[in-house]
């Protein structure tokens, strides 16, 4: 049941925020076929994926085409973000800024 809520809370979430967003939908389906196809990608979850997606395209100062976005989202990766040590990603659905599981 908790986690039924908490998918209608990240569907909701993705519909105000990411939805908008230019080249969000094209690059999360890109990075799911990478999750896929990548053993190195399988561990990030379809949330935490979607999570990084639009916060680094939304963190942007200007809209950006799908390699542009692509580039930023790998750029996002490579800092170190997702690692165990790393700063991690706060879950914007969750009260008390609980860290997104990946």
């Amino acid at each position: 049941m908790l986690s039924c809520i908490a998918s209608l809370r990240h569907a909701k979430w993705f519909q105000a925020k990411a939805n908008g967003l230019q080249s969000c939908v094209i690059i999360i389906r890109v990075m799911r076929d990478l999750c896929q196809r990548i053993p190195a990608f399988s561990p990030l979850n379809n949330w935490a994926m979607e999570l990084l997606v639009e916060k680094a395209l939304s963190s942007s100062q200007q809209p950006l085409g799908p390699g542009e976005a692509f580039r930023r989202v790998l750029e996002c990766i490579s800092s170190g973000l997702l690692l165990e040590g790393g700063a991690g990603m706060c879950d914007p659905c969750e009260k008390g800024h609980s860290r997104c599981p990946r």
